[in-house]
C-alpha cells in the first residue's frame, strides 16, 4: 500500500511541477510585456479578420491577461495583409467574412458601387487563393490562368515585296486596324513606305523573295524567332491573303490554356501525309495545318519546338525532309513533339471553295481568304452588294463585321 501511495505521489509531482513552472514563466512574461509599455490597443474589428473569434473574449482588450494574445494576433494580421496584391483588394477583403467554404457574407453596410466590387471579387477564385497558405504559388497560378487578351497574341503575316501594294494595303485598311501593335509583317526587303504605314512593324528577314521551299522556311523561321524573343502567349501565323476576324480569334484563344500544348489550324489534306526521313527507318505519318488558312500555336508548345526551329534551325529541318514551311511545322509538332493537330473549321484558305460559306455566319469565322485568277475567282459570298474597288471582298466583309470602321466611311 505504501509503495502504491509513493508511486501515485511521484506521478502527481511529475505532472503538477511542469504546470506550476509554466504558470510562473507565463505570468513573468506578461508582467515583463506590460512593464515595457507594449501597446495593446488593437481594435476588435481587426482581430476578427485573423481568426474565427476574438482572443480573450472574456477579458478586456488592453488588460494584462489579453496583452500577449492581442499583440500576437495584430502581428499575424499585418503579415496576412502584406501578402495581398493591392490596397484596393485589401479594402474589399476587409468588408468580407467567410462563414464556411461555400457561404460568403458582406458584413458591413456598403454603397451599391462597393457591393458590386465585392460581388465581383467573390465570383472569382482570387479571394480564396489570397486567403490560402501558399499565397505566392497561388498568385503565380492565377497569373497563368488569367484570360488571354489581344496583347497576349503575336500576329505574324508572311509576305513578299511583290505583294506589298496589292495585298498589304487592304490588310492595313481593314483588320490590321484592330491589332496594330500586335501584328508584324515578315518580308524580304526594306520598305520605308509600308514600314511607316504599319508603325514600324515591317520586318526584313533577308530571305529570298522566291516561293521555293527554303525561301518559305527562311521567313517562317524568322517569324518563330521573333515570337520566341517576345513575351506573348500565342503565335498565330497568317498569309498576306488572309482576313483575320481579330475579336473572334481573341475569344477563341481565350477558351484555351496557353500553358498547355495546342496546335490549332486547318489541314489541307484530310488523310495526312507519310514521309520517310531516314533510309533505315520506317515512314512517319502526320497532319499539318496549312499556312494559307492561318494557324496558332501555344507558348508551351513553341517552347518545346525551340530545339528544332530556334536560331534558324527550322531551315535545316525543311532541307532534311524536303518539304515546305507549314508541312515542316506539322512534322516537328506531331512527330518530334508528339502533339496532334486540332482541326478548326473556322480557319479558311484560298484552297477551299469559299463560295460554300454561309454568309449569315461570317462573324463566327476566324480567318477568310480569296483567290483571283484570270479564268475564275474564289471569293467569300456576301449578303449585300460589295463596296466599290474591293476585288478581294475584304473591305466589304470588314464593314459588315465592323460598320463603324474608317474604311467604311471612305468607300
Amino acid at each position: 500500500m505504501r509503495i502504491l501511495f509513493r508511486k501515485s505521489t511521484q506521478v502527481v509531482i511529475m505532472i503538477a511541477f511542469p504546470m506550476l513552472l509554466w504558470t510562473i514563466l507565463y505570468q513573468t512574461l506578461l508582467q515583463s510585456l506590460i512593464a515595457k509599455g507594449i501597446s495593446v490597443q488593437t481594435q476588435p474589428t481587426e482581430l476578427k479578420q485573423v481568426g474565427p473569434g476574438i482572443p480573450c473574449e472574456n477579458g478586456k482588450l488592453g488588460s494584462p491577461e489579453c496583452a500577449f494574445y492581442s499583440s500576437f494576433h495584430h502581428f499575424k494580421l499585418q503579415q496576412t495583409q502584406s501578402k495581398f496584391p493591392s490596397e484596393e483588394t485589401n479594402s474589399i477583403l476587409d468588408d468580407v467574412n467567410i462563414k464556411d467554404k461555400t457561404e460568403m457574407t458582406v458584413v458591413a453596410e456598403q454603397t451599391p458601387e462597393r457591393s458590386k466590387q465585392i460581388e465581383s471579387l467573390l465570383r472569382t477564385d482570387l479571394y480564396k487563393m489570397l486567403k490560402s497558405k501558399d499565397t505566392y504559388s497561388n498568385r503565380r497560378k492565377y497569373e497563368q490562368q488569367k484570360a488571354t487578351e489581344l496583347d497576349n497574341i503575336f500576329f505574324s503575316v508572311k509576305t513578299t515585296n511583290t505583294f506589298h501594294q496589292s495585298r498589304l494595303q487592304v490588310i492595313i485598311d481593314t483588320w490590321f486596324t484592330l491589332a496594330p501593335k500586335q501584328t508584324f509583317f515578315f518580308s524580304d526587303v526594306d520598305d520605308p513606305v509600308f514600314n511607316s504605314k504599319t508603325g514600324g512593324h515591317m520586318v526584313n528577314t533577308k530571305c529570298s523573295s522566291g516561293h521555293g521551299r527554303l525561301d518559305l522556311c527562311c521567313k517562317m523561321s524568322a517569324e518563330f524567332d521573333a515570337f520566341l524573343a517576345s513575351d506573348k502567349r500565342w503565335f498565330c501565323h497568317f498569309d498576306d491573303d488572309n482576313y483575320v476576324n481579330v475579336p473572334q480569334l481573341v475569344a477563341f484563344l481565350r477558351r484555351r490554356d496557353w500553358t498547355e500544348d495546342h496546335y490549332l489550324g486547318k489541314p489541307s489534306v484530310s488523310s495526312g501525309i507519310e514521309i520517310k526521313v531516314e533510309k533505315d527507318k520506317r515512314p512517319v505519318s502526320f497532319h499539318f495545318a496549312t499556312g494559307g488558312a492561318g494557324f496558332c500555336v501555344s507558348r508551351s508548345l513553341v517552347n518545346k519546338m525551340a530545339p528544332y526551329i530556334g536560331g534558324g534551325r527550322l531551315v535545316d529541318v525543311c532541307d532534311t525532309i524536303r518539304l515546305p514551311d507549314d508541312v515542316t511545322i506539322g512534322y516537328i509538332i506531331e512527330v518530334k513533339c508528339k502533339v496532334n493537330l486540332t482541326s478548326i473549321s473556322e480557319f479558311h484558305s484560298h484552297l477551299e471553295p469559299l463560295r460554300r460559306l454561309d454568309p449569315s455566319k461570317l462573324h463566327e469565322q476566324l480567318t477568310l481568304s480569296y483567290g483571283i485568277n484570270p479564268d475564275r475567282t474564289n471569293l467569300v459570298p456576301i449578303p449585300q452588294a460589295p463596296l466599290p474597288d474591293d476585288p478581294t471582298m475584304f473591305k466589304t466583309i470588314h464593314c459588315l463585321l465592323f460598320p463603324g470602321s474608317q474604311v467604311c466611311s471612305r468607300s
